[in-house]
């Protein structure tokens, strides 16, 4: 402790400099012309805060650091935990409806503070101050925030670092590709050049062979208009044939140039992108396949947009990105038609500008992609920016290895980061023509940027939120993800493909131990519930799975209740399809559980209905689905009914659903009715309707079939043939007709307003009686019948 606390001291009177580690500035080698004013102060429980205004060039130089210093005890040193970048003598003002910019500068008079850029919204101002200083953006940000009448919200320029984390080892294996299941999904399609996928980073190398043909061309500057000195398509940026530059410019609309390269600009010297990171992130996502050439991209047929909104800082020897440059890639991208944007970069904090460029993506439908970070921290806890920006659109992304794990750098959180996707040693093209590795959440955020990219195309009218759900929804879920993203699990993008369309690989099977699989239940519903182990309930529901730990249940209770379980099938493949499940209807007031199919979704066919008291097991049952073989829309259903007058214990279940080819069927028409038994009544094997009603006037036909009755004998009824007292006159004998191929199952009451309770079940033929040993006067008794499975 004394050790600690003499560095403490230390690092306070600055003869002791903390660890800063990558992807970070390191401000204690800048020289003293660079750093213009430091602050040190202790913040208590051992954290130290650290402030820098520094001359960091670029095109807005002078930047406000703050950094989070904390003691590592496995380093035995202090280290930087976080650090923020921003402008110093700038923030972006946001304006509230109906107000004006006239109203904006008569305030900005007041308080020696004007506008300086056009940033592309007609409600959003960059406000200049008069000098830089630590605490000038934030104090004035709060004399601006006063204003309530007029300001809606401010925004910090805030200036981020790409996350990638350099590897040199030329590890030549695309392990991820395989990881995430490419080669499926690719027997479907390898994508469409018809699709944008917009990379906001350091540029492309617009050469590189496996990129050069894809990348994306404005057809409003297309031949000979994009050397024609005029902006043609009347965008604001003039001769962008192929993408921007925006790092160039001074962040207003049309500043920048149209050669958006990662290869190195001369008034640079080239130092800036060496490391390519922006050409990197393109080939994880596009690059050209099946070329006999380097690698392919997860989507390796598509459009890439080059934008590059990163500047080279000669302070920092790095290229950052400055939010609000970023905010105008976001907006050309969605302008341009891109359907997604890869966003591998990013810092902690919130409250920059990136918000706006994000909602715009959003209200055009385009899904932000954005790398989780790669600080091993909680985003939950530790706001980190562009990737937490909570709007619907966003998915952010972290980083997983090749063995299944989350890399010890990546960033995680429950709540603010979406899906995890390889980005541990990804080999990808790279500026100068070649391949390497690299590693990082910049990394993983491509590879879904390229599955979106690869979803669009198969489905080129897909919804942008129901392409993200898709992706949560197919993810391969493993332990080391379960409470580190909101979807708990890895990239499968073949998976998420199969989501798009009706189930249509077979044989199918679910048995629920990942969640509800390609199954859902209604919105507003009573759902049916995933469960290991008993149900709540005493006297009903099952006490284990029928296959694996997981099934799905109905919970009883004291009202009436349907469920509802549903999914969509592509019969295409099958001559005669055939659904089978298992099912557990156990409990005293259980009631009646169909399965139901449609072509429409209107019009509902009932090929089987349960019901009744099964007794304390699970049964599998089957059903031909032939007559719906071929049919590339089939929805099927089961729906769960009881009343709330049977009582509580009602729970059934579901487990183990399959559907295959099945053998030749003995009911053509597929209404739950055999041939036979359809052909003797009613004289043909699909001449009678399973849902009218018998000559009985009680009964359907399909329950007279179930019941053995005669549906045509208006005098046939399903009932008691007898009830006498027992030989030692000690109870009841309860009888009726058994007929083979069902089961039986007797219950009793003593008032009718209380529920019936089971006394036996699965009684077969050809057991026609029950006794009931013990006496009990003014008894009432029901009898069931299912088939026999």
């Amino acid at each position: 402790m004394e050790i600690k606390q003499t560095r403490l001291s230390d690092i306070l009177n600055g003869s002791v400099f903390p660890e800063t580690g990558s992807g970070r500035v390191n401000v204690d080698q800048l020289s003293a012309k660079i750093v213009l004013e430091r602050r040190v102060a202790d913040i208590g429980n051992g954290e130290v805060r650290r402030l820098f205004l520094v001359n960091g060039g670029g095109s807005y130089p002078y930047h406000r650091i703050e950094e989070l210093v904390r003691y590592d005890a496995a380093k035995d040193a202090y280290v930087v935990v976080r650090q923020t970048l921003i402008v110093a003598d700038h923030f972006m003002v946001k304006l509230r409806p109906g107000c004006t910019q006239a109203e904006l500068e008569t305030l900005n008079a007041s308080l020696g503070t004007r506008i300086i850029s056009d940033t592309g919204f007609p409600d959003i101002f960059m406000i200049q101050l008069a000098t830089p200083s630590l605490d000038g953006v934030p104090e004035m940000m709060s004399v601006y925030e006063k204003e309530t009448n007029l300001v809606l919200r401010t925004y910090v320029d805030s200036i981020d670092f790409p996350s990638a984390i350099p590897n040199d080892t030329n590890w030549a294996s695309q392990w991820d590709k395989q990881r995430i299941a490419c080669p499926e999904a690719w027997d479907s399609g390898t994508g469409s050049t018809n699709i944008i996928i917009a990379i906001i980073d350091t540029g492309i190398d617009l050469d590189h062979p496996d990129l050069a043909a894809h990348l994306w061309r404005n057809p409003g500057e297309a031949g000979a208009l994009a050397t024609n000195g005029i902006d043609d398509d009347h965008n604001g940026y003039v001769d962008d044939w192929i993408g921007w530059d925006f790092g160039r410019g001074d962040g207003t609309v049309g500043s920048g140039d149209n050669n958006p390269d990662d290869n190195g600009d001369a008034d640079y010297d080239g130092r800036f992108s060496v490391s390519g990171h922006g050409t990197h992130c393109a080939g994880i996502a596009g690059a050209i396949g099946n070329n006999s050439n380097q690698v392919a991209g997860v989507c390796w047929n598509v459009a890439i947009m080059a934008l590059k909104p990163f500047e080279y800082f000669p302070s920092y020897t790095n290229m950052l990105v400055i939010s609000t440059k970023a905010v105008l890639a976001m907006k050309y991208a969605a302008d341009k038609g891109a359907k997604v944007t890869s966003n591998s970069y990013g810092g902690p904090g919130s409250g920059s500008s990136y918000y706006e460029g994000i909602d715009y993506q959003n209200g055009k439908g385009v899904l932000f992609v954005a790398a989780a970070g790669n600080d091993t921290a909680n985003n939950d806890v530790t706001a980190y920016q562009p990737a937490g920006v909570n709007l619907p659109n966003v998915i952010a992304v972290a980083n997983s290895t090749s063995s299944e794990v989350l890399s010890g750098t990546s960033s995680y959180g429950a709540t603010t980061v979406d899906i995890v996707a390889p980005g541990s040693l990804i080999l990808s093209t790279v500026s100068g023509g070649g391949i390497a590795t690299k590693s990082g959440t910049s990394m993983a955020a491509p590879q879904v940027a390229g599955a979106i990219a690869l979803l669009y195309s198969a489905k080129p009218g897909l919804n942008y939120l129901d392409c993200k759900q898709a992706l949560m929804d197919g993810v391969d879920k493993f332990p080391a993800y379960s409470g580190k993203c909101v979807s708990g699990g890895r990239l499968n993008v073949s998976r998420s493909l199969d989501l798009l369309y009706p189930i249509r690989k077979y044989p199918y099977s679910e048995s629920f131990e990942t969640g509800y699989g390609r199954w859902s239940y209604n919105t507003g519903s009573t759902p049916w519930i995933t469960n290991s182990g008993p149900t709540p309930l005493p006297g009903t529901g099952p006490s284990a799975a029928a296959d694996g730990t997981y099934y799905l249940y109905v919970q009883g209770g004291n009202a009436s209740k349907t469920a509802i379980l549903k999914t969509t099938f592509d019969f295409q493949a099958l001559v005669n399809p055939e659904i089978s499940w298992s099912y557990h209807m156990y409990g005293a007031n259980i009631g009646q559980l169909y399965l139901e199919v449609s072509t429409n979704g209107v019009s509902w066919a009932n090929p089987r209905l349960l019901f009744g008291n099964q007794g304390d097991q699970w049964f599998r049952t089957n059903v031909s689905l032939l007559a719906y073989a071929g049919m590339t829309n089939v929805q099927i259903r089961f729906r769960y009914f009881f009343s709330e007058f049977f009582g509580q214990e009602a729970e059934t279940a579901l487990d183990l659903i399959s559907v295959a080819e099945g053998a030749v069927s003995n009911d053509s028409d597929n209404d739950g009715l055999p041939n036979d038994w359809e052909t003797q009544y009613f004289g043909g094997a699909t001449n009678a309707n399973p849902n009218a009603t018998a000559s009985n006037g009680v009964n359907t036909v399909l329950q007279c079939y179930i019941a053995g009755l005669n549906p045509t004998n208006a005098a046939s009824f399903f009932k008691a043939t007898g009830l006498e007292k027992d030989g030692a006159g000690n109870g009841f004998v309860v009888r009726w007709s058994a007929v083979s191929g069902r089961v039986y199952s007797v219950y009793s009451v003593s008032n009718l307003l209380n529920s019936f309770q089971g006394l036996e079940t699965n009684i077969a033929f050809p057991q026609s009686s029950y006794t009931d040993s013990v006496y009990r006067a003014g008894q009432f008794y029901k009898i069931d019948v299912r088939l026999a499975q």
